[in-house]
């Protein structure tokens, strides 16, 4: 009976240990990233000269979008959802270790979306509580399935780090929505990479997925209720996860 004390509290221990100070961790990573990062760019004065094919592609690009943009916008009758806004709260807690909260904005206008997030972690130690934010702007949002029951969209943007050298990076997402019952339940997936194209390391990788339950609606005002699960990734070495809930503002 004594060994089986001994073993639980040094297991207890160990988990303890194992789960502190992951918040300086990143942070070291970060500022070990950054100095690879600035040795590996290399500054280029190489150009070429080939506008003029250059401009007829874009202009055709924006052509072909905004004919599909037009034809998308004519569903809004029956697909209330494609012109909108979403006010979004959601935490993530893995019990006394860390907390990830994550408040957000996305605005919606047919094939089209803007998404703007920050990404807040607090750390719980012997030492006290730690914390670090990162801010991520999808800056450009491609919604290329537009249904009334099934949204998935694709984008590009930033992620910035708001500790150390306040390092920016490129960051995609791929994600999808699912609307069942009048939107009365759905799901959320969503996967996320910041890559460092300069280092070649990853400064952080999340996918996360949500159970959406409608709460109230009012109007254009529409509630949900969330619940789901949360991993991040940083610098390919430090691993935060959690159960998420929050909460859902639609208004379309």
């Amino acid at each position: 009976m004594k060994n089986i004390r001994l073993f639980s509290v040094v297991l207890i221990a160990f988990c303890s240990l194992a789960s502190l100070a992951q918040v300086d961790e990143i942070k070291k990573a970060s500022k070990e990233n950054s100095s690879k990062s600035s040795k590996s760019s290399v500054s280029s004065s190489e150009g070429g000269n080939s506008g003029g094919g250059n401009s007829f592609i874009v202009f055709d690009m924006f052509r072909v979008l905004g004919a599909w943009q037009s034809s998308v916008l004519q569903k809004r009758p029956e697909v209330p959802t494609l012109v909108g806004l979403d006010f979004m709260v959601h935490g993530a807690i893995q019990p006394s270790s860390y907390y990830v909260i994550n408040p957000r904005v996305r605005g919606t206008w047919g094939i089209l979306s803007t998404d703007f997030r920050t990404n807040y972690l607090i750390e719980e130690n012997v030492e006290g509580n730690k914390s670090l934010t990162s801010y991520d702007w999808q800056i450009f949002q491609l919604n290329f399935v537009n249904t009334k029951n099934v949204i998935v969209r694709t984008g590009t943007g930033f992620m910035k780090e708001g500790f150390g050298d306040h390092n920016s990076f490129f960051e995609w997402t791929l994600s999808t929505n699912l609307m069942f019952n009048e939107n009365k339940w759905g799901g959320f997936a969503e996967f996320r990479s910041a890559p460092d194209f300069n280092s070649g390391a990853v400064p952080r990788r999340e996918i996360s997925m949500q159970v959406q339950r409608q709460i109230f609606s009012s109007g254009h005002w529409h509630g949900l209720a969330t619940g789901g699960f949360q991993f991040q990734e940083y610098y390919q070495t430090v691993d935060v996860w959690g159960i998420q809930m929050g909460i859902v503002f639609k208004l379309y």
